[in-house]
């Protein structure tokens, strides 16, 4: 039983943290968060979201009735255009991630 608890116990120091702990230190370089999708903590690290911001965003943007993009953060309350011009910015630097509008 021992050996078992300590395989378990190895096991879950080398799987992956689950993708909602994770902290995009490096910026663009890190995690971009599915704008559409995501949970509220990964769109707080998105630059000038914060946690409250990002709450807003998903309350919202299901009532949008478009897949959300960089681009169009600027049509939910809450987000202002130098907040979605910097998301925008961003998600460009990162060469990655969903596209700045559809198509």
């Amino acid at each position: 039983m021992l050996l078992v608890a300590a395989v378990r116990g190895l096991a879950l120091e080398l799987a992956p943290p689950p993708a909602d702990l994770l902290d995009p230190v490096g910026g663009a370089d890190g995690v971009l968060p599915d704008l559409d999708h995501d949970g509220w903590i990964p769109l707080s690290w998105l630059p000038g979201v914060g946690a409250d911001r990002a709450r807003q965003v998903v309350a919202q943007r299901a009532q949008l009735g478009l897949p959300l993009t960089p681009a169009r953060l600027r049509l939910l309350d809450g987000i202002g255009d130098q907040t979605a011009l910097e998301v925008e910015q961003w998600y460009r630097r990162a060469g990655r991630g969903p596209p700045l509008e559809p198509g």
